[in-house]
């Protein structure tokens, strides 16, 4: 099931080269579709007793007269939401996985190749980690304190975002616009993030500054849309609205903990000869999976686990 992420997307692009008509019939001879099917087997043995078990332990309590077990956990809210509907809990764990997986771990990528041959930047990430995790402890409220960490992940996103469009809907009865513009019920729509690239809204645009965000923060008046987990019209990097991306926090407080391990425990540089490119596909734009980074091993001057103990 570890590796359910990467095999489910390939799975996804081989299914979308088949005519539609075609897919019932076809996708159940390919081995990527098959491999996602047992894993999702196994992810149902694991996950369904538990499930089955929890709700034994709600009957018992009901039938007891005793308050009503609650685990604050994914698990549970579907349970909550699905209110006795029928529904397949292990596809839904899995579908989470997805999410929280690849975007996470494509950003992590474009940000290391964001660090490479940027000496400088690197050494005073450094010293700001050991700076504030000396003084605030290995703890939650230590990360919120990493602004120029925040600033840097930031402009990288908004560099380098997932998609180059955000907010897709589709238009459930005919709109007309302002401007005369007709919506036809059913249009697929979507918003482009072009503005994170206009310099109506950032200086220099094209110009990649990881300090850009920490300058915005300290300016009376800018500050509220200057953090990483932020989002505005301006910055549609986790989407915007009602729908705006609910794991924004914790993904950010997990990439800023692997590079807090990455930065004091490693040295890394691109490998010679290897030049990232941006991979497009259809919205999409990955960090280029392809390219190669030389890493190594060094002392770092403060043992972040030794904290954490």
């Amino acid at each position: 099931m570890v590796n359910y992420t990467v095999d489910v997307i390939t799975a996804s692009e081989a299914i979308r080269l088949i005519p539609r008509f075609l897919r019932p019939i076809v996708a159940p001879f390919l081995g990527s579709y098959r491999k996602i099917k047992s894993e999702l087997a196994e992810a149902k043995s694991i996950i369904n007793p538990i499930l089955e078990e929890r709700r034994r332990e709600k009957e018992t309590a009901l039938r007891l007269g005793k308050p009503i077990p609650y685990n604050n956990d994914a698990m549970e809210w579907m349970e909550q939401t699905a209110k006795g509907r029928p529904y397949n809990q292990a596809a839904m764990q899995l579908a989470l996985s997805v999410v929280a997986i690849h975007t996470t771990s494509d950003m992590i990528t474009q940000i290391v190749f964001d660090l490479c041959g940027r000496e400088t930047l690197i050494q005073e990430l450094r010293q700001e980690i050991i700076s504030v995790i000396s003084q605030k402890g290995w703890k939650k409220t230590a990360l919120y304190k990493l602004q120029l960490m925040d600033s840097f992940l930031k402009e990288s996103q908004r560099m380098k975002p997932i998609n180059i469009v955000f907010i897709r809907r589709i238009a459930e009865e005919n709109i007309k616009l302002s401007d005369g513009t007709s919506i036809v019920k059913g249009t697929s729509l979507a918003v482009p993030n072009y503005w994170m690239w206009d310099e109506k809204f950032y200086e220099n645009p094209n110009t990649f500054d990881p300090y850009r965000f920490l300058k915005k923060r300290r300016t009376p008046g800018q500050g509220t849309n200057a953090h990483l987990v932020s989002a505005s019209a301006e910055y549609l990097g986790w989407g915007l609205g009602k729908h705006v991306c609910p794991g924004r926090f914790i993904a950010s407080n997990e990439i800023k903990i692997f590079l807090c391990h990455a930065l004091l425990k490693y040295d890394f540089k691109l490998a010679e000869g290897s030049i990232p490119q941006l991979r497009r596909q259809g919205f999409a734009l990955h960090a280029d999976d392809s390219a190669k980074v030389s890493i190594r091993r060094r002392r770092e001057e403060i043992v972040l686990e030794d904290i954490f103990d």
